[in-house]
């Protein structure tokens, strides 16, 4: 069975970004696909981006919102696919193929994701995701927005994305999702999407409201849980100091000593 994609872009005040992320959604070698842009009344080049490409996107918006999950969820009730994908503004696919890849292993699935080229500066790197999901690992990892897709329907049913939180939201929907909905999911070992480190959540200043925002989400729908969850979190901070020990890095070499021993 053939699925209908809604590819969503969101911007605010990056028009070199949106042109590169709309220069990579319209190269895609598979065609069945609506592209949306929202943008949030940007008052840099993006305007003019946006009327050099608007007979090839099908639907776009340029007006204020209150942040990126409230013009997310404009855009998910301006679609009309069967699936959703989210490719923020300065995001790429990873090549020409990376829609046709994800919609050959489509089998019906509510969530299907890929793994994730990452890049800061000059630096780029692969991220690879897990084929089975677990709580644990979510509670320092996220599911790789930019790589992944969701039925339409889900967000509907499940309402969109929390416009209450300002970083996790998209954590937040896709681990209620699978972990009080039991929405099925599969992961396809190719990369799919290309990430640059200069939105919201790679900023260092901001990993303290990141781990808040999780701990209300946890607290609120996984209540009696959070104790094992709070126990789990400062586990891996203690593993985390050690793995940065300079004298323990040095006995693991030599295999003296493996980190797996003292935790």
């Amino acid at each position: 069975m053939m699925y209908k994609v809604s590819i969503i872009t969101v911007n605010l005040n990056n028009g070199p970004g949106l042109e590169r992320t709309i220069k990579s959604v319209l190269s895609q070698t598979f065609s069945d696909f609506e592209y949306l842009v929202i943008d949030g009344a940007s008052t840099d080049s993006s305007s003019e981006v946006l009327s050099r490409y608007s007979n090839r996107i099908d639907y776009w918006v340029s007006e204020p919102d209150k942040g990126v999950y409230q013009a997310m969820n404009k855009g998910i009730r301006a679609s009309s696919g069967d699936y959703v994908w989210f490719l923020n503004s300065g995001d790429t696919f990873a090549d020409t193929c990376a829609l046709e890849k994800m919609m050959a292993a489509c089998n019906g699935e509510d969530i299907l994701y890929g793994d994730l080229m990452l890049q800061e500066g000059k630096k780029m790197w692969r991220k690879n995701y897990p084929d089975k999901v677990r709580l644990s690992h979510l509670l320092f990892e996220a599911l790789p927005h930019p790589a992944m897709m969701a039925k339409r329907a889900l967000l509907i049913e499940l309402k969109g994305f929390d416009e209450s939180l300002r970083i996790v939201a998209d954590w937040a929907f896709y681990t209620l999702a699978i972990f009080k909905n039991n929405a099925s999911y599969k992961h396809l070992a190719e990369p799919l999407s290309l990430f640059y480190f200069d939105g919201l959540s790679s900023k260092v200043e901001n990993q303290e409201l990141i781990e808040n925002e999780k701990r209300k989400v946890l607290d609120n729908h996984f209540h009696n849980l959070l104790q094992e969850m709070e126990d789990l979190i400062k586990l891996n901070a203690v593993r985390d100091r050690l793995n940065q020990s300079k004298t323990l890095r040095l006995l693991n070499a030599f295999r003296i000593l493996k980190m797996t021993d003292i935790l």
